[in-house]
C-alpha cells in the first residue's frame, strides 16, 4: 500500500470488513464468547519431516490463527512445542484492525508451550502433561 505522501505503508482496517475471518464470525454469530484452541502438531512421520529444511518453524506458520482475535469476544489458546517470543506475538497482533488494540488482543490469547523439541507431536506431548491439559481446560471453561 502507498500513503498519500508516496511512502510505502500499511493501513489498518476496521473489524467489520469482508475479510474471510469476519465473514465466518458473522455467519456463526459474533455476540457470544468463543474459544479457539490451536494445537500446532504435525501428524506425519518425524523421520521424514526432519529431512525438510525449516520444519521446526512450522509452528510459526500457524500464528495466522491470531487474526481470529479481531473479534472482541474471541479467545485463542495456542499450544506449541517451542517458546514463541513475545515480540513475535505482538508483531502479529499489530496487524489486527485499528479498533483492536494489541493489549486487548493479547489479554484474550493464552500461549501454552511444552518446551519440548523432541520428535513427538504436540498432541502427544500435551496428553502426557496433565497440568498443561488442566491449564487449557481452565482457559475455556
Amino acid at each position: 500500500l502507498v500513503s498519500s505522501r508516496g511512502k510505502a505503508g500499511f493501513t489498518r482496517t476496521s473489524s467489520a470488513t469482508d475479510h474471510p475471518i469476519d465473514i465466518l464470525l458473522r455467519e456463526k454469530g459474533n455476540n457470544m464468547s468463543r474459544y479457539l484452541v490451536v494445537v500446532s502438531s504435525l501428524s506425519l512421520d518425524w523421520k521424514e519431516l526432519v529431512k525438510i529444511p525449516g520444519v521446526a518453524g512450522y509452528e510459526l506458520r500457524l500464528l495466522w490463527h491470531l487474526f481470529f482475535l479481531r473479534a472482541r469476544k474471541m479467545h485463542v489458546v495456542m499450544c506449541t512445542s517451542q517458546y514463541i517470543p513475545e515480540e513475535l506475538i505482538k508483531y502479529y497482533l499489530r496487524y489486527l484492525p485499528g479498533d483492536i488494540s494489541v493489549e486487548d488482543a493479547r489479554s484474550r490469547l493464552t500461549m501454552v508451550c511444552c518446551h519440548d523439541m523432541t520428535s513427538r507431536s504436540v498432541t502427544e506431548k500435551l496428553l502426557t502433561r496433565p497440568r498443561t491439559l488442566q491449564r487449557i481446560k481452565d482457559c475455556i471453561e
